[in-house]
Parts: structure tokens; C-alpha cells; sequence
């Protein structure tokens, strides 16, 4: 089910679609992050949130160079700019124009539903990884620099979480995004955390899509 809570920005910017109704997402809906951040290769997922605009994570791009840019699992590679950053959420909303993507439809998710991680590899193929959501949780930490205390609605899944699969959508069975992958955990060798879509929609809700953001400094 979709959140209820309004949102100019969603309703007005993102003209949000209807869902296949699989957990296999179309492959226009994700897209590769390239380009270099502080001497040192990007490497995340985003994914479609609506016409020409990607969401992915703010540790993926923080220190951006001007080379960054998204891939389609096409091949096809377009420039980006950064209209939204925040370092506590851990996300980051960007303006890509002619991006010819698929939008996304967030849900929600409880202890128990699976599905599927959609995230683009190095070949630009989407891989589709399981996942299970072990418990909904506040969960508290530091911001992306280390610093401060931060506290966030997330889910704890079960899954195969690697390099490169931060920024990736977790796909219900009905095709919605019900969160966003952001951490591994250190705990767990096939565990990680994803940004529960209450999050997404509050920092979409917060980003300005007529201003560029900063992109942060380097980790």
C-alpha cells in the first residue's frame, strides 16, 4: 500500500505510476552511479522516483566530482545534477534531464515480506538479489561523516548485501519500493539495513527541485 501522507513534491514532480505486478521491476527503473568522489571510484544504484529524477544514497556521491554521472542498464549515460543531499537520512535526489526511466511506486513493508533487491552491477545488468524483512526498527547511529547520533526509520533484512547494491530499491511482490538499501551489517554476514519509505518520502517532501544541493565533502 502506498503512503497517504501528502507531498507537493511527489505529487506535482514526480507523477508517479502504476506497478507491475511482480517483484521483478522493469530494468528502466534503476540505474549505475559513475564517476569519482575523492580520488576514488562511485559505485551505487539509484533508482527512477520520478520524470528525470533519481534517488539513491548520500555516502555513494558524497565529494562528487563533475564526472558523476548515471548509466542505464542500456548503456546509455546521462549527466547529473544534485538538488537534494542529506547526510543524516543518507539520501540524495538527482535532476538527470532526458533520463528515460520507469517511476517507481513506494509501499511499505512489515517483519516477514520478501522480495526482491533490484540493483545494477559493474555490466550494467540488474541483478535481483532475495530479501527478508526481519523487523522494522528505529534505528540510531551516526550520520554518514560519523558524526552526531541520528535516528531513522529503517528495515533489518536478510540479503546478500555487496558493493554497489547501496542506493538499490527493495521490491515487494505487488512491484513497489518499500525501501532503500544503505548499510551491511557488521554483525551478519547476509544482513543489511534499507531506509524505510516514511524516510524517503520526508526528504523527498524537504528537496527544493529548482536549487542544486551541495554534494558534500569526502568521507
Amino acid at each position: 500500500m502506498s503512503p497517504r501522507r501528502a507531498s507537493p513534491l511527489l505529487a506535482i514532480a514526480l507523477a508517479l505510476i502504476g506497478a507491475a505486478c511482480s517483484s521483478t521491476y522493469p530494468a528502466t527503473s534503476v540505474v549505475r552511479l559513475v564517476g569519482t568522489a575523492c580520488l576514488k571510484p562511485i559505485i551505487g544504484t539509484g533508482v527512477a522516483v520520478g520524470d528525470d529524477l533519481v534517488l539513491t544514497v548520500a555516502h555513494a556521491i558524497a565529494g562528487a566530482e563533475d564526472d558523476l554521472r548515471i548509466v542505464t542498464p542500456r548503456g546509455e549515460e546521462r549527466p547529473v545534477t544534485v538538488i537534494g543531499f542529506d547526510s543524516e537520512r543518507d539520501l540524495a535526489l538527482l535532476a538527470v534531464e532526458g533520463l528515460d526511466a520507469t517511476p517507481v511506486v513506494l509501499g511499505s513493508a512489515g517483519k516477514g515480506d520478501s522480495g526482491t533487491i533490484a540493483a545494477v552491477n559493474g555490466d550494467l545488468a540488474v541483478e535481483l538479489i532475495e530479501y527478508t524483512v526481519l523487523r522494522v526498527v528505529n534505528a540510531r547511529s551516526a550520520n554518514i561523516y560519523n558524526e552526531g547520533h541520528v535516528e531513522r526509520d529503517a528495515l533489518d533484512i536478510e540479503a546478500r548485501i555487496e558493493p554497489g547494491i547501496s542506493g538499490a530499491p527493495l521490491v515487494d511482490s505487488d512491484g513497489e519500493v518499500v525501501g532503500i538499501v544503505f548499510a551491511r551489517s557488521k554483525n551478519r554476514e547476509e544482513g543489511g539495513y534499507a531506509l524505510a519509505t516514511s524516510e524517503i518520502t520526508a526528504f523527498l517532501d524537504s528537496v527544493d527541485p529548482h536549487t542544486v544541493a551541495d554534494r558534500g565533502r569526502c568521507r
